[in-house]
């Protein structure tokens, strides 16, 4: 039954996340065939401003082949592999920006291909809700990267555990493969300073 409650928690998030990125194309879309409209129908007539927007709905189409959907074949189930994280004392869910940082010990012999996989795992940390995401190497041992990202808050870090599916975990694989060591991650809470 918990199962069932995850996946259908996992479908809302990723809802969420494609109409947001619809939005954002459809209101960026008119901003822009407002703005080229205009200009068409401002240098000819309302004829040829129609036409030239008729041509351009015709060629829209052929973005399809340009920039195809990714295929929808894939597993959006949950895939709770890492631990929850843990606190020394609990604090309030909205206490925030949290600073995770993963370390990650590799064979420096595959340091590109190694980095080339962690800019792809870029995009599924901060789909799930990571902002500032970098990945830094360590300037005493060259074969150490450290990742490092954001998340607004505690609560929303912890909702990113829920957040990773089992189409991910391919991407995942391929990161840790070059390790030679496990991989350790910690966690850092903003300290706002208090008022006195």
């Amino acid at each position: 039954m918990t199962t069932g409650l995850k996946l259908v928690d996992t479908r809302r998030w990723v809802r969420a996340r494609v109409l947001a990125t619809y939005l954002f194309v459809f209101q960026g879309s008119v901003a822009i065939g407002s703005a080229l409209w205009g200009l068409a129908a401002e240098h000819t007539n309302a004829r040829m401003a129609l036409f030239i927007s008729g041509i351009g709905i015709g060629a829209s189409l052929l973005l399809q082949f340009t920039f195809p959907l990714p295929s929808t074949a894939i597993d959006l189930s949950t895939w709770s592999h890492w631990g929850k994280p843990s606190m020394f004392e609990e604090h309030e869910a909205d206490l925030g920006p949290v600073l995770v940082t993963v370390r990650y010990v590799i064979d420096p012999l595959k340091a590109p291909e190694f980095l080339n996989e962690i800019y792809r795992y870029q995009r599924i940390r901060r789909r799930d809700g990571a902002t500032r995401w970098g990945i830094f190497y360590d300037t005493e041992s060259p074969n150490v990267y450290l990742e490092t990202f954001l998340v607004d808050s505690w609560a929303e870090h912890q909702r990113q555990h829920d957040r990773f599916t089992v189409a991910d975990r391919e991407i995942e694989k391929r990161v840790l493969s070059y390790t030679i060591e496990p991989t350790t991650a910690k966690h850092y809470i903003y300290a706002k300073r208090t008022r006195q």
